[in-house]
């Protein structure tokens, strides 16, 4: 991943580190994935150190028909 999509506020001290992800637009019905991390940074008090610009990991343009490219969608 280059540099410039990956921004990096500040780094905190991680003991037993975990990732989760909470992915918006057609796939987060009900707010489910998004309501599901809000909850948890209030629950947590956790604080954002770091952001990932997204553009690069988007497909604009595949070719095909709705099924096909359905398949390769996040």
């Amino acid at each position: 991943m280059a540099s410039d999509e990956l921004n990096i506020f500040k780094r905190p001290k991680l003991d037993n580190p975990r990732l989760l992800l909470g992915f918006s637009g057609w796939m987060d019905g009900g707010n489910v994935s998004t309501g599901t991390i809000e909850c948890l940074i209030d629950k947590l008090s956790a604080e954002k150190f770091a952001e990932i610009e997204p553009d690069a990991f988007y497909i604009y343009n595949f070719p095909g028909s709705m099924e096909i490219t359905a398949l390769f969608r996040p």
